[in-house]
C-alpha cells in the first residue's frame, strides 16, 4: 500500500473496550494531522457522558479523520471484518 492508500478508519472490528476505542481514535486523529488540542477536546467530550455518548462523539471523530483523507486525496481501502463461526 503506498502512502496515498489507508485503510478505512472505523470503530467496527475494534476491541470494544471504552479506552481501546479512544486510543485508536487518538492514532486516527494523529495519522490525519489533527491538533493535539482537537484530539484532547474530543477525548474530554467523549469522557463527559456514559458509554452511548462515548461511542457517537469517537464514530464522530473517526468520520472526520476518513473526510479528511478524502479531502487529501488519500484513497481509502475498507478493511474486511471476518466473523467467526461458532461450532
Amino acid at each position: 500500500m503506498n502512502k496515498n492508500t489507508r485503510y478505512r478508519y472505523d470503530l467496527v472490528g475494534q476491541d470494544g473496550n471504552s479506552f481501546a476505542l479512544m486510543a485508536y481514535t487518538q492514532k486516527a486523529m494523529r495519522e490525519c494531522n489533527f491538533t493535539k488540542e482537537e484530539i484532547h477536546n474530543v477525548m474530554e467530550d467523549a469522557m463527559r457522558s456514559d458509554r452511548n455518548h462515548l461511542l457517537c462523539v469517537l464514530s464522530d471523530a473517526i468520520d472526520a479523520c476518513n473526510q479528511w483523507c478524502r479531502d487529501n486525496g488519500i484513497k481509502l481501502i475498507v478493511r474486511e471484518v471476518i466473523e467467526h463461526e461458532e461450532d
